[in-house]
């Protein structure tokens, strides 16, 4: 979990303050605690809380990054999965790389497809801006399930964005007033995509692209969805026969068991949250299976009965060798 934040403004001539972009980055040290940085370009200006998950170098890993010929810049939140690979595709195309961390791919993906044909290469949990300055592009971009989230405004001097609303708040443009609509659905709990309860601040909604354009002299802003679910209807499904259901069995079998491996991928430790349940033994089992040494578990216990699943946690972990704790 990384922090992210930044601002564009109307006009390509006003520079940013860089007061502001360190006070957005350090509203949300808890999301980065590792590193921090911030950058700037001709009217823009990005800014980043880092936790090292991927190329723990404090130097190399720093964010923003500024592509070698300046023409990207990135900030980004998350992990892009099978990102090795994409590595190595890259490379072999002639693609030079200065970090080996998998933000990078973005810059290179995005100059050899350009962004919305780079988009279904990334696999992961993302929120991430990146700023095309030929174009004068900026486009807020979040991952297919809306895992990592991701903010934006537009005040009268431009628009902000950043991992988390107070980042937002951060900014002393933006405003600092409650939508009636927004408040209403949170205390509800209610989840209506892209609404905030805060007036003006909207929610980049999973798989979709936030795309903001300057244009003499003003910006504008259009969303684009790069992904959705095609889940058809019962009557649209095909029939299965035994066969059809057997090869979409092994099928899944394949994407979880890649899934699992793919996340197993990080420079630091990885654990697994083990509550008993199907699916956390499940990915348990198979994270085990993966690799030699043993997982890391972590099982939380309640005191009502109905609800505690430690005895099945634990005959669980104590099967595959799992280094619980409860």
């Amino acid at each position: 979990m990384c922090g992210i934040a930044g601002i564009m403004h109307h006009e390509a001539l006003r520079p940013v303050d860089p007061e502001v972009l360190v006070a957005m980055a350090a509203i949300q040290h808890h999301r980065g605690p590792d590193g921090f940085g911030w950058e700037r370009l001709a009217g823009v200006g990005f800014s980043h809380a880092r936790l090292s998950i991927i190329d723990l170098n404090p130097t190399r890993g720093q964010q923003p990054f500024l592509s070698q010929d300046g023409r990207y810049l990135i900030a980004h939140n998350g992990e892009f999965y099978d990102y090795k690979r994409l590595r190595a595709d890259l490379t072999s195309r002639g693609h030079q790389f200065v970090t080996k961390s998998d933000t990078e791919l973005v810059l290179h993906l995005t100059e050899r497809y350009g962004l919305q044909a780079a988009l279904p290469h990334l696999r992961g949990e993302f929120a991430f801006a990146l700023y095309e300055q030929d174009d004068a592009r900026l486009t807020l971009v979040r991952d297919r399930f809306g895992v990592k989230p991701l903010y934006w405004t537009m005040t009268p001097e431009g628009i902000v964005f950043g991992s988390e609303i107070k980042v937002l708040l951060a900014h002393p443009a933006v405003k600092r007033q409650f939508s009636a609509a927004g408040l209403y659905h949170q205390l509800m709990q209610t989840m209506v995509p892209g609404t905030t309860c805060f007036e003006g601040v909207h929610a980049v909604e999973p798989g979709q692209m936030v795309i903001v354009e300057r244009r003499f002299g003003q910006l504008r802003v259009r969303t684009q969805t790069y992904w959705d679910l095609d889940f058809p209807q019962r009557g649209n499904r095909p029939a299965l026969d035994e066969q059809a259901e057997r090869d979409y069995i092994e099928a899944l079998r394949q994407h979880f068991v890649e899934a699992i491996q793919l996340r197993l991928e990080a420079d630091v430790p990885v654990a697994c949250y083990l509550s008993g349940g199907i699916d956390s033994c499940s990915i348990l089992g198979v994270a085990a299976a993966c690799q030699q040494s043993p997982v890391k578990a972590f099982t939380i216990g309640f005191d009502d009965g109905d609800y505690d699943e430690t005895d099945i946690a634990r005959e669980m972990a104590a099967a595959v060798g799992a280094d619980q704790e409860i």
